[in-house]
């Protein structure tokens, strides 16, 4: 009788990973935030939805489309080169019997399309100048407004859909045409499970007597300022370095300061080389107001790393400005590109190109910086200038920070004020001081002369 042997264990084979080049075959990648559509889910709830994918321009971003029996979505990537981001989407294609796992980078550098559903044939009928939603009125077709969305909703089996609908109606009520009305028909929406918030609190404050004009001026005053915080009451409470800079510049910025600072703890009373190793000999000499504001902190004290901190992002900020010129243009094939042509770090670079540069368009390649985007940059520069002096939110002689900017005291002072500093020049130096009180004020505007 012959032994029974024990079978082999199969020893698994390696398996070889390949990574695929960007092109323009890559797949695109799509997702549904307002959950899948219903033909999906169920077989038979009509077609599946059919999608077209097209540029954006000749050069850049993606757009795609696509539509089903009932709704149609759409998503666009503006393709301005890599946004920094720490991840991007691959699709892995395993080959089992050939031991091989292909990764093939998705449509425009690993961008998800996160896809925008709009229902086909549905506009909320809120009459202008009344309090009426959906009042009823019959059209040229012979059916009401209420009955034409009742039969759209009642056109989906699923439940789910109906509830998404619903709230969709909820969301798109008129609100200035239900706040005039009173106070009983607002209430009464205001109950409505499905209202967003934004809509709710615009309700809620429909109340109130807006003049359009201070409406507008807010607009304008938010669009040039940085967040800042009308309610504080301290004045180093107004504004925030670290929002003003955002959490991956600011990240970046910590990094090279605090390492910097590690390797000079044996000389923590003499900045002069700390100053030296985040700006270089011939930049500290170039900007010598910022020079000097690294020079009077004082890195022994526990405030003093977020000062150099504050202070350095305004060195970079600064050079930044001043290497647009007076056309305010940044060349380059990239968004890299034109970050390397600036000597940024590439969080700090991708953060201010985002926030205040534009990529031109047609022939010219490169970024380009509109003049109120300008005076929202001079604006940020000089208010972490003035953080950068301390909790005390004042600062002497703005003259030098002026001349590093490029820019006349008359346009500084001008920047500062906008942002609620009181600025005053000084009697014995000639040059203007600047301090934030609270509460918050800003000034009127100037009337034109006729």
């Amino acid at each position: 009788m012959s032994e029974r042997r024990s079978p082999k264990k199969r020893k698994d084979a390696p398996i070889a990973v390949s990574v695929s080049e960007p092109s323009s075959t890559d797949p695109v990648l799509i997702s549904f935030p307002r959950g899948l559509p219903i033909s999906i889910i169920e077989e038979d709830e009509g077609d599946l939805p059919k999608f077209k994918c097209r540029r954006l321009n000749s050069k850049r971003g993606l757009v795609v489309t696509g539509e089903d029996d009932t709704c149609t979505y759409s998503a666009t990537a503006e393709g301005r080169g890599h946004d920094g981001r720490l991840t991007k989407t691959y699709v892995c294609v395993l080959d089992k019997k050939a031991r091989t796992l292909k990764l093939v980078p998705a449509a425009e550098k690993g961008t998800i399309f996160a896809l925008n559903q709009t229902v086909k044939e549905y506009t909320p009928n809120v009459k202008h100048g009344t309090r009426l939603v959906g009042d009823g009125n019959v059209g040229d077709s012979g059916t009401s407004a209420t009955d034409r969305v009742k039969m759209l909703v009642e056109s989906f089996g699923s439940k789910k859909k109906q509830k998404v609908m619903k709230s969709r109606a909820a969301n798109r009520v008129n609100i200035n045409a239900v706040v005039g009305a009173g106070t009983l028909m607002a209430a009464s929406v205001a109950k409505q499970e499905g209202i967003s918030e934004a809509n709710r609190k615009g309700m809620e404050e429909g109340g109130e007597q807006v003049n359009p004009s201070d409406a507008a001026l807010d607009a304008a005053r938010r669009n040039l300022l940085p967040p800042f915080n009308e309610k504080a009451e301290k004045p180093f409470e107004v504004y925030d370095a670290e929002t003003i800079i955002g959490t991956s510049a600011w990240t970046r910025v910590s990094r090279i300061v605090t390492k910097k600072v590690v390797g000079e703890s044996e000389q923590m009373n003499n900045t002069d080389d700390l100053i030296l190793k985040l700006m270089g000999k011939i930049n500290a000499d170039k900007f010598p107001s910022i020079r000097t504001l690294m020079g009077s902190i004082n890195m022994s004290k526990t405030s003093g790393t977020y000062k150099m901190k504050v202070a350095f992002y305004v060195y970079l900020a600064t050079k930044f400005n001043n290497m647009l010129g007076n056309r305010g243009e940044i060349r380059g094939k990239t968004l890299d590109d034109c970050i390397h042509s600036c000597h940024l770090p590439h969080d700090v670079g991708y953060k201010l190109f985002e926030t205040f540069g534009t990529a031109m368009q047609g022939d010219r390649e490169g970024y380009q910086v509109s003049k109120p985007k300008r005076d929202s940059l001079l604006v940020q520069i000089l208010i972490l200038y003035v953080m950068a002096h301390g909790k005390r939110m004042k600062v002497s002689n703005l003259g030098p920070i002026f001349k590093d900017l490029n820019i006349r005291a008359k346009e500084g002072v001008e920047r500062l004020r906008q942002a609620g500093f009181e600025c005053k020049k000084s009697n014995s130096t000639g040059e203007y001081d600047a301090c934030l009180n609270v509460p918050l004020t800003f000034p009127r505007p100037k009337l034109a002369r006729r």
